[in-house]
């Protein structure tokens, strides 16, 4: 089992819709080679994919990673699927 999961994440930053007031994502902005250990990694989920959530203009996003940084819980999503995600953790 890895110690930790190295991995390019993406954050999406909400803007306010102001039409409908409904926050929309508008962007993706790359964290690369993020190293994650393990040990903080909390869950990994389907997005954009059959059962997973739809994450609109953002089709290449595959998974989100709920991990700890710093003592607060941290969202991100990856290109990675969660079966490559999970491989890459148990190689």
């Amino acid at each position: 089992m890895a110690n930790n999961l190295r991995v390019t994440l993406y954050r999406l930053e909400q803007l306010p819709d102001t039409v409908s007031g409904i926050p929309q994502f508008a962007q993706a902005v790359a964290i690369r080679n993020k190293v994650i250990p393990v040990t903080d990694i909390r869950a990994i989920d389907s997005v954009n994919v059959l059962g997973g959530a739809d994450l609109g203009k953002f089709p290449w996003l595959y998974s989100k990673i709920t991990y700890r940084q710093a003592g607060v819980e941290q969202e991100a999503y990856a290109m990675q699927t969660v079966q490559q995600l999970q491989a890459a953790w148990n190689a």
